[in-house]
């Protein structure tokens, strides 16, 4: 819980979430704020919340669960998070290292975003330079980066790819659930985020090992099952070789990433 999203530290307080909806979320004007809470690392809300979402289609399997296998989170995410906010609630233009994707899904209220292109850096004066009140006398290059403004309601999902610059405000009060994300599609920028260390945070090494060597007995089972199958089987056949599809694909994605970066 914090004063506010610009607040760099915590307040050294705890409390059932109950009273902070109760005592500050309800209220037109909040003293705090609900920044952040990595609910898969507790114990009884990551029993509850956590393989309860679907991924969606349209990405590529998910490689964080191959990082951390927490019991209240084992074989999903530990980066997934809720944000709670009255109106007044914003953050201001950031990026967030690691090349991760992010995706942030309101679960009631509105979320004003603007985005900025990861490459627009310069443009935007390395997020000094004012998306909302612009002053093209001292930031003339602000006219030049590529700037996007959504707002996202329940019911619809806001894809970041890794890198993008963002920031975000509440139209309303707002609950919303994000999540990083990181596939064969967004592979070479977290293989960039490892070789440049800039989130020490996330253990990369760990991830890209713990996957592989699952990608491996993946193939391995598939393998075997594929032996041992009835030849007449069709389907199972059928839906084997598909998954084997998908598991080649991405360790050749993997290797093709990192015969870049060594």
């Amino acid at each position: 819980v914090r004063k506010s999203y610009g607040e760099t530290g915590s307040l050294k307080e705890r409390m059932r979430l109950s009273r902070f909806i109760k005592c500050y979320w309800k209220r037109s004007k909040a003293s705090r704020y609900l920044h952040q809470w990595q609910f898969p690392l507790s114990k009884v809300a990551g029993a509850q919340l956590c393989n309860q979402s679907k991924p969606l289609a349209v990405l590529k399997e998910d490689m964080l669960p191959s990082w951390l296998d927490p019991q209240e989170c084992f074989n999903d995410s530990p980066l997934q998070y809720i944000f709670m906010g009255t109106k007044s609630t914003y953050s201001k233009m950031h990026r967030d290292n690691g090349g991760l994707e992010i995706l942030i899904a309101p679960i009631l209220g509105e979320k004003e975003c603007t985005l900025v292109h990861r490459d627009d850096s310069r443009y935007i004066y390395r997020c000094e330079a004012s998306i909302e009140n612009p002053d093209l006398v001292a930031h003339p290059l602000l006219v030049d980066a590529r700037i996007w403004k959504t707002v996202v309601s329940p019911g619809e999902i806001l894809l970041l790819p890794n890198g993008t610059y963002h920031q975000c405000k509440n139209l309303t009060r707002c609950m919303s659930y994000s999540r990083f994300h990181v596939d064969r599609i967004n592979m070479p920028g977290f293989v960039r985020s490892f070789f440049d260390g800039d989130a020490p945070e996330i253990d990369h090494q760990i991830l890209l090992w713990n996957y592989v060597t699952k990608c491996i007995q993946n193939i391995d089972a598939l393998t075997d099952a594929g032996q041992i199958a009835a030849k007449d089987d069709a389907v199972d056949q059928q839906v084997s070789s598909e998954k084997e599809k998908e598991v080649v694909a991405n360790l050749r994605y993997l290797r093709h990433t990192l015969q870049v970066f060594v």
